[in-house]
């Protein structure tokens, strides 16, 4: 059957395939209707989405590495992500991006704390503005309340030279501290002095003496804590981590939660990155590597995190390694660092 090639009629004619004629005078076959129009879409769109990408501002390395030695790597990454938010975002000009991405407010407290805490020289005076602002965040949505809550925070570590670097990423081995809103002075210095302590844990220095790394200094990251929340009847989580690159499979991102493990394949989300998830739900079934399961994630939510995570990278000029809590299509971004080399190094294939 002859169909008019109109758009509708490709559209709604699935049951049919078509042959591609190339210019050689090859023909290639087998695309279902449907497909070829999907396919279509994503070449509309991925040509002035790329030139958008293009002009992504590309992290500085050499700022990196000075914000690195004076707040530690964490607080230097968070620095240059926020100050990345407004040009990622701005990619969702017309259908691209229906997500939105945020760093979480956030202070950073300079390693030189850290040397007079060491030193028994740390006085509370210099502690003080950072408990005053972490004191005034405030939680709007506390409770299904209009009248807003004072907002849990954490203190979170920064270590200079082995936590969050090219070759180590320090992931479980210093110490973060959540604290409550509203809490007294005394409960964020306990915090501040815990993330401090374990510094020099028998943890931290068996796993520095491992990578060859010596003496360590610390920094501090003090962050508005964002409230992971389980939707949907199958209390499916909203939070976890993204590796841009699956370590020993590099062709694939993988996208955990604490209810699942997904993965995307990197060569079709490069073609289809620009598609709006909820409105092309065709054209993403053949991103993921495998299906999601609908009772353990959001299916749209790993495309969201990859989308965002695709820029960044870009930015980074890097693989990269994300933790994410997800609030509809807001993705707040609480961390990201380079994957290192040896992680995307290829397994043999079986």
């Amino acid at each position: 059957e002859v169909v008019e090639p109109t758009w509708d009629n490709l559209i709604h004619h699935h049951f049919l395939s078509t042959e591609l004629n190339t210019k050689d005078g090859s023909t290639i076959g087998g695309f279902g209707f449907g497909e070829a129009v999907d396919v279509a879409q994503a070449a509309i769109l991925r040509f002035p989405f790329e030139r958008r990408l293009q002009q992504l501002p590309t992290r500085d390395k050499d700022r990196f590495d000075q914000l690195r030695l004076q707040y530690g790597a964490k607080a230097a990454n968070l620095l240059m992500l926020s100050e990345m938010v407004e040009d990622i975002n701005r990619l969702r000009k017309g259908r691209f991006f229906d997500v939105t991405i945020e760093v979480p407010e956030f202070q950073v407290v300079p390693v030189d704390s850290y040397r007079a805490w060491r030193d028994g020289k740390l006085i509370d005076d210099v502690l003080q503005p950072y408990f005053d602002w972490a004191s005034a965040l405030r939680d709007n949505e506390r409770y299904f309340s209009d009248d807003p809550y004072p907002a849990d925070y954490i203190v979170r570590s920064s270590a200079v030279f082995s936590e969050d670097g090219e070759t180590v990423t320090g992931a479980g081995i210093y110490h973060s501290e959540r604290v409550h809103g509203g809490a007294a002075f005394e409960n964020f210095k306990d915090a501040v002095t815990r993330v401090y302590e374990s510094t020099d844990s028998p943890q931290a220095q068996a796993y520095r003496e491992q990578h060859g790394i010596g003496g360590e200094e610390m920094g501090l990251v003090i962050q508005r804590f964002v409230s992971p929340y389980r939707s949907g009847m199958h209390g499916q989580s909203t939070e976890g981590y993204i590796n841009s690159r699956l370590p020993g499979v590099p062709d694939l991102m993988e996208i955990v939660t604490e209810t699942s493990r997904n993965f995307v394949n990197r060569s079709e989300l490069d073609f289809f990155i620009a598609l709006d998830a909820d409105r092309n739900e065709d054209a993403f079934r053949t991103v993921h590597h495998f299906l999601p399961d609908q009772y353990k994630v959001d299916p749209d939510l790993p495309i969201r995190v990859a989308q965002l995570t695709y820029a960044v990278e870009r930015i980074w000029d890097r693989n990269v390694q994300a933790e994410f809590v997800a609030e509809g299509h807001t993705i707040h971004f609480v961390q990201v660092r380079e994957l290192p080399a040896k992680a995307v190094t290829e397994a043999p294939e079986i």
